[in-house]
């Protein structure tokens, strides 16, 4: 809650608060890098999250394995 407004989106709420306290960037290439970074954490949470809620213990790691070694890689490479 903000001045008596409430802001519900935990990443609007990150966003809001990085820029709040000035660690968001200095310009806007900057704040565009912050926000990559937490785009790309976002899309593979997103597509962690199912996997990992795979109730058979036997196909959630045969599903794990490949978001590990293929997926996930492809999203931190973005980061580099």
């Amino acid at each position: 809650e903000y001045n008596g407004t409430k802001l519900p989106q935990s990443i609007s709420i990150a966003r809001f608060l990085a820029k709040q306290f000035q660690l968001a960037g200095r310009d806007n290439f900057e704040q565009a890098k912050v926000d990559a970074v937490i785009d790309t954490m976002n899309d593979a949470m997103l597509k962690f999250m199912p996997l990992r809620r795979e109730s058979n213990e036997t196909k959630r790691k045969e599903i794990l394995e490949p978001f590990f070694t293929t997926q996930l890689p492809r999203h931190l490479q973005n980061l580099e």
